[in-house]
C-alpha cells in the first residue's frame, strides 16, 4: 500500500509529540523543576513545530527537495533527540535546548506527511487523511500506555525514551528503503499554483479555518498535556493510573477518527465537521458538569470521539478548497501554535489552583469552535467536494 510508509511516520511524530506529557509530574520531581512550566516546554516544542510547517514548503523549493526528504530527515532527527533525552535531560535548560529540534522535526514529519497523504488522496474526500490520523492516535495513546508499563516494572522513565527512540529507528529504516524503492526521493516539477490561489489565501474562509484549526488544535492539546495531571490532582490518582486518562482520551481520538473512514465520501468533509463541533461542545458541558469519577472516565472517551476527526477533516477540507501545498502547510502550521498553545493554557490553569474548573475551558473553546465551523460552511464554495 503506497500509503502505508507515511501513515507509519504519523506514529513516530504523535509519540515525540506526546511524550512528556504523562511523564510531567515524574520529570517535575526528578529535576526539581516546578510542574507549571512543563505547559512553557511543550509550548516551545510546538512553536518549533509551527517554524517547520511555515518555513519547510520555501526551504523544499530552494533546496529542490520532495516532502520525502523532509519526512526522513524529521525522522531521524525525532530518533536521535530521544536518545540524547534518556541522557542528558537533567536541567531546565536542557529541557529547553531538547524540545525545539524535536519539535522542529515533528513539524516536518507530520506537516509533509499530510500533505503528500492529501495530495494521494480521492478528491473531496478526508478518508486517507482521517485514516493516517488514527495511526497518529494510535502514537499518542502509545505513549502514555508505555510509561504506565515502565512504571508498572519499576523502570526509571529514561526506559520510556530509549523504547520511543528504538521504534522511532525502525520507523525511519522502513520509510528510507521502501521509498527508495519506489523512487519517492527523487525531485519532480512541481506544477504552478492556479491564479486564484492567492485571492482564496485572503478570501473570509482562510481565516474562519485559521481560527478554526487554532482553537480545534488549542482543546485538543491542553486535553493531551494536562488531562493526566488534573486527574492526579482531582481525583487523587497516581501517576501511573492517570496516564490511562490519556489512554482513554486517545482511543476516543481514534474511533472517532475510523468513524470517518467508514462513512460514505460526500459526508467526510463538512457535515463531518458540523457533527463533530456540537457533539465536543456537547461533552465538554458534561465533562465540566459531572464529577463523579466513572462519569468523566465516559466523558473523556465521548471528548475524545467528538474531537478525532476534526483535524484531518479540516486538513482535506482547506486541500480541497485551495488547492495550494503552501496554505495547506500555513494552516497546518497555524494548528501548531495552537498545539503549542494548549499547553501554556493549562499551566495557567494549575499555577492558579483552577483545576476544578478545567473543563471550563473546554466549554469556551466549543462554543468558539462551533460558531467558526458554522460560519466557514456559510462561505464555503458551492461546490460538491464542500457539501
Amino acid at each position: 500500500m503506497p500509503l502505508l510508509s507515511l501513515f507509519i511516520t504519523l506514529v513516530a511524530f504523535a509519540i515525540s509529540g506526546n511524550a512528556v506529557a504523562p511523564l510531567i509530574s515524574t520529570l517535575s520531581a526528578s529535576m526539581g523543576v516546578p510542574a507549571s512550566s512543563f505547559g512553557f516546554f511543550i509550548t516551545l516544542q510546538f512553536l518549533a513545530f509551527s517554524v517547520a510547517a511555515f518555513l519547510g514548503g520555501v526551504i523544499k523549493e530552494r533546496l529542490r527537495l520532495t516532502n520525502y526528504h523532509l519526512i526522513a530527515a524529521g525522522l531521524l532527527i525525532i530518533s536521535a533527540a530521544f536518545f540524547l533525552g534518556a541522557i542528558g535531560l537533567r536541567s531546565t535548560a536542557a529541557i529547553i535546548i531538547w524540545v525545539i529540534p524535536l519539535g522542529l522535526a515533528g513539524g516536518c514529519v507530520e506537516t509533509f506527511s499530510s500533505i503528500q497523504i492529501s495530495g494521494l488522496s480521492t478528491p473531496g474526500s478526508s478518508k486517507s487523511l482521517s485514516l493516517s490520523q488514527v495511526f497518529y492516535t494510535i502514537g499518542a495513546f502509545s505513549a502514555p500506555q508505555i510509561v504506565y508499563f515502565i512504571f508498572g516494572a519499576g523502570l526509571d522513565w529514561r526506559a520510556a525514551f530509549i523504547i520511543f527512540g528504538l521504534f522511532s529507528v525502525a520507523v525511519l529504516a522502513f520509510f528510507v528503503l521502501y521509498n527508495a524503492r519506489k523512487g519517492n526521493f527523487k525531485v519532480r516539477e512541481t506544477p504552478p499554483a492556479p491564479p486564484s490561489e492567492a485571492v482564496q489565501s485572503r478570501s473570509p474562509i482562510f481565516f474562519l479555518m485559521l481560527l478554526l484549526m487554532l482553537a480545534c488544535v488549542l482543546i485538543e492539546s491542553l486535553s493531551a498535556a494536562w488531562l493526566s495531571y488534573v486527574f492526579e490532582i482531582r481525583a487523587g490518582l497516581t501517576p501511573k493510573d492517570a496516564s490511562l486518562v490519556l489512554v482513554i482520551f486517545w482511543l476516543g481520538m481514534m474511533v472517532g477518527r475510523a468513524i470517518i473512514v467508514a462513512l460514505p465520501t460526500r459526508l467526510t468533509l463538512w457535515p463531518s465537521l458540523i457533527v463533530s463541533s456540537i457533539a465536543l461542545l456537547v461533552t465538554a458541558a458534561c465533562l465540566a458538569t459531572f464529577t463523579a469519577l466513572p462519569a468523566q472516565y465516559v466523558f473523556v472517551a465521548l471528548m475524545g470521539i467528538s474531537l478525532g476527526p476534526v483535524w484531518p477533516v479540516i486538513v482535506m477540507t482547506s486541500s480541497s478548497t485551495f488547492r495550494s501545498e503552501k496554505v495547506t502547510s500555513v494552516i497546518i502550521g497555524v494548528g501548531a501554535i495552537g498545539f503549542g498553545s494548549g499547553p501554556l493554557v493549562g499551566s495557567l490553569i494549575v499555577s492558579q489552583h483552577w483545576t476544578s474548573h478545567f473543563f471550563l475551558a473546554h466549554v469556551a473553546l466549543s462554543v468558539l469552535i462551533l460558531v467558526f465551523c458554522l460560519s466557514a460552511w456559510k462561505l464555503r464554495p458551492r461546490t460538491a467536494a464542500s457539501s
